[in-house]
């Protein structure tokens, strides 16, 4: 599979996505707050991180298997600890400056938890090593390419590097 396919496979969720209200710069958006903490965890995995960045809670393990409602009111909380570097008590989670940069203000404009579980359901089909051999930032300003909005450059930078 090349970039071409994985981009047009994740395009193809902008149409699933739109019966949900999400225009095509959101879906970039909720595609990217995903796809990083899905990548994270194929790097984990690979062992091409030595530690796993993302704390415990906040992980693609802690929402890959889940559905319905408890999948997205569990994503939502993911999102507001990673944006925050807090958890809903209120304790510190993390404090890596690339992370809450990349989360900053995050939050889903998701609302039927089917939508989230597509997009989790293609991105776990996607053989992210080969997209890795061709360039995940490539791959990431592909997609930015078919919208008008920018693209976090932080992010960008980190795919590149394999942080």
């Amino acid at each position: 599979m090349n970039n071409n396919d994985i981009v047009q496979k994740l395009w193809n969720l902008c149409d699933v996505l739109r019966d949900d209200g999400i225009n095509y710069s959101d879906y970039v958006t909720e595609l990217v707050l995903l796809l990083f903490i899905k990548m994270v965890h194929e790097n984990t995995e690979a062992g091409t991180l030595k530690k796993h960045p993302l704390p415990e809670g906040c992980r693609w393990t802690d929402l890959n298997g889940k559905s319905g409602i408890n999948l997205l009111n569990d994503y939502k909380r993911i999102l507001l600890s990673l944006s925050t570097g807090k958890d809903a008590l209120g304790n510190q989670v993390h404090e890596d400056p690339l992370i809450s940069a990349i989360y900053a203000d995050a939050q889903t404009r998701l609302r039927e938890p089917r939508h989230l579980e597509q997009m989790i359901k293609t991105l776990d089909q996607i053989d992210w090593f080969s997209a890795a051999k061709d360039g995940l930032g490539d791959l990431y300003e592909a997609c930015w390419r078919k919208t008008p909005v920018k693209p976090n450059r932080a992010l960008a930078s980190t795919l590149r590097q394999g942080r």
